[in-house]
């Protein structure tokens, strides 16, 4: 008989070799299986509870990163560290005027939460998404929740701490809480204004402190209505598996609880339209936190049906705020007014472990954006390595003659029809209009910019003496220094040319000059200076030789920290050893008065009162190092306003060193 070829070895092989394959298979399906199941189950992001068509919204849409979670770290660290400090001082005072304090009880449960766990101690997530947005009317705000049961453990304790009871609630899972705003306000908010103006006495003695303010006629806090009316408002504090959620609601809204508080999740989100995402890129802005209104969403408040194009609401309410609608007329107009002025936006453009930049921005069309852009001149000192402090105004006043002169022509040659604006059309139709333009054509073409810079603080007689120096732009310096001259005959006996060294000038006693500190002034191609004190004539110097070639911010300011501190921690110092010595002499005048039965106190008791205001000294003393050390931290702080692409930005940042 002939062999039958052997096959088994090969056959098991592949059959083990498929199993495998199809074991892997089935280990892949699982793992995604239990990953989608996952998924299934995590949170969602609070935008998806936020309707399309929202007014506004703020939130986050990545938490911050490492190295803005350093910035954050490093910038608030000193404060902290202020805070340990007083927080024991603080403590013993409150319990010696009310032995009792559950206030107390509460607070040391907060600060010890928050000093050793941060927020994870009150059960929010790290790191944690936040949403606040407009539904029917109201806002909300959602923040994302790990661990429910230690915020309901905060809420137990607050209440305790205000002696009041809130009765829980729920609603499909959800627990939540109606609290009276009116409650909110302090029951005996009377007795801590007292007690405030009776602490501050002392401060009188503190050298060239203004006077403190009267508190005598303080009244309570506002609060939109009393309890128990139907115009009252509750803070509405709800709580579930994975948010914590805050919005606020009259006692007979008709909005249902339900669309609150998201069991009733609007049909299309921002979430979902990708909203913020379409922002942050459109303003080149990062995920951590944005702000953004569209005007167009404001219009139906006036009683204006939104666009085709806008997002629609979803309640049947009606989101007129007037009583009595619109005429066709204002309609167009203010519909007009908006689509100028599309959207407002806020958020952060960089930051890391060194530094943040940020921003607020109204956008603006195409027109208005190269309007205003002719406003901005160059401003020498703009671009110059920052000092103690700096501002600077640029303005180009013939530029805004011109502007407003086109907008007046404008609106004479068609009237606006809205009775809103017939004060407007009144206004342009007087010759007055025009007539008042007249000094701003002359001032533009004379000067178009003021630079302010302090270089350090002279001391005369206990008072601190800014010292600085002072840059007018102008396309005319020689025009411009003639003009002065006619307000400051002595300006007129000096030879000032561009490229001059600055000269020295002498102002009679008194007039502009009431410190007597040296003057010298000097000019440019581009500026007239004057520097005021010793420190500032070699800033006047070095700025007058920089050429400034690109239109500045319309304003802009800094500082430095490490300056600042430098300048004012040693008369700070000064005015804080002045302040306990007169103090002192005040305690020892009372103590030896033996008329005075504050005198007759029992050595224990004026012995606690030593040691209690020995803690307070050294406290003082190590608070006052530490925020000088906080100052120091801020290499640079500034902002300005400007027209970029987008339109009207407010920009600001800091540089930690």
């Amino acid at each position: 008989m002939q062999a039958k070829p052997k096959t088994t070895g090969v056959f098991n092989r592949f059959r083990h070799h498929t199993a495998s394959v199809w074991r892997c298979h089935l280990a892949i399906a699982a793992s995604v299986s239990v990953l989608m199941g996952c998924a299934a189950n995590a949170p969602e992001h609070p935008l998806a509870f936020a309707p399309e068509q929202s007014l506004y919204v703020a939130a986050n849409l990545a938490p911050p990163s490492e190295q803005a979670q350093v910035f954050s770290q490093t910038a608030t660290q000193p404060l902290k560290a202020i805070w340990t400090q007083w927080y024991p001082i603080l403590r013993k005072s409150w319990l010696q005027e009310e032995p009792e304090n559950s206030s107390v009880v509460f607070l040391d449960y907060v600060n010890d939460t928050l000093s050793t766990q941060g927020m994870a101690g009150l059960g929010f997530n790290s790191p944690t998404y936040y949403a606040l947005y407009e539904v029917d009317l109201h806002p909300v705000l959602r923040i994302s929740l790990k661990e429910p049961e230690k915020l309901r453990t905060f809420i137990a304790k607050w209440e305790k701490s205000t002696n009041q009871v809130f009765t829980p609630q729920t609603l499909d899972g959800t627990t939540y809480w109606r609290v009276p705003l009116s409650s909110l306000q302090p029951d005996n908010l009377a007795e801590k204004v007292e007690a405030l103006k009776q602490r501050s006495e002392e401060l009188e003695q503190w050298p060239n402190l203004d006077a403190i303010p009267d508190l005598d006629n303080i009244p309570n806090l506002p609060v939109p209505a009393a309890p128990n009316t139907e115009k009252a408002l509750d803070v509405v504090f709800a709580i579930n598996d994975h948010y914590a959620i805050i919005t606020l609601q009259s006692v007979n809204d008709d909005t249902p609880l339900p669309l609150l508080l998201g069991q009733q999740k609007p049909k299309r989100s921002i979430w979902d339209a990708q909203t913020l995402q379409q922002v942050n890129t459109r303003h080149s802005l990062s995920p951590y936190g944005t702000f953004w209104l569209d005007t167009s969403r404001l219009l139906p408040l006036l009683g204006i049906p939104a666009a085709p194009q806008s997002p629609q609401p979803e309640s049947p309410h009606d989101r007129s705020l007037l009583k009595t609608p619109l005429s066709a007329a204002c309609q167009r107009e203010i519909t007009l007014l908006a689509s100028h002025m599309p959207e407002v936006v806020a958020g952060t453009t960089q930051v890391d472990a060194k530094q943040l930049h940020a921003k607020l921005a109204l956008a603006l069309t195409p027109e208005i954006r190269q309007d205003l852009q002719r406003l901005q001149a160059p401003l020498p000192g703009w671009d110059a390595a920052p000092n103690l402090m700096e501002v600077g105004v640029s303005l180009r006043l013939d530029q805004l003659a011109n502007i407003v002169q086109k907008y007046i022509q404008r609106i004479q040659a068609q009237p606006w029809e809205c009775e809103w604006f017939e004060p407007l059309n009144q206004l342009v139709q007087s010759p007055k209009s025009i007539q008042v333009l007249a000094p701003l054509y002359a001032a533009g073409n004379t000067a178009t910019g003021m630079y302010m810079r302090a270089t350090g603080l002279t001391m005369q007689d206990d008072t601190p003496i800014p010292e600085g120096v002072l840059l007018a732009a102008s396309p005319n310096p020689r025009a411009l220094f003639a003009y002065l001259s006619m307000a400051i005959p002595e300006l007129g006996k000096l030879n000032v040319q561009p490229g001059m060294a600055p000269q020295q000038i002498t102002l009679p006693e008194g007039q502009w000059n009431t410190a007597n500190l040296p003057v010298w002034v000097g000019m440019s191609e581009q500026a007239v200076g004057v520097a005021l004190g010793v420190s500032a004539k070699s800033e006047l110097e070095h700025l007058l030789q920089q050429h400034t070639s690109g239109n500045s911010p319309l304003t802009f300011s800094r500082y430095s920290g490490t300056l600042f501190a430098d300048v004012l921690q040693p008369i700070m110092q000064h005015a804080y050893e002045e302040y306990e010595r007169k103090l002192q002499a005040s305690r020892n005048e009372e103590a030896n008065n033996t008329a005075n039965p504050a005198a007759q106190t029992a050595p224990a008791q004026t012995l606690q009162a030593q040691e209690s205001q020995t803690q307070e000294q050294q406290a003082a003393q190590a608070s006052m190092q530490l925020f000088w050390d906080w100052v120091r931290l801020f290499k640079t702080v500034g902002d300005s306003l400007l027209i970029s692409d987008q339109g009207l930005e407010y920009q600001y940042h800091i540089h930690l060193q």
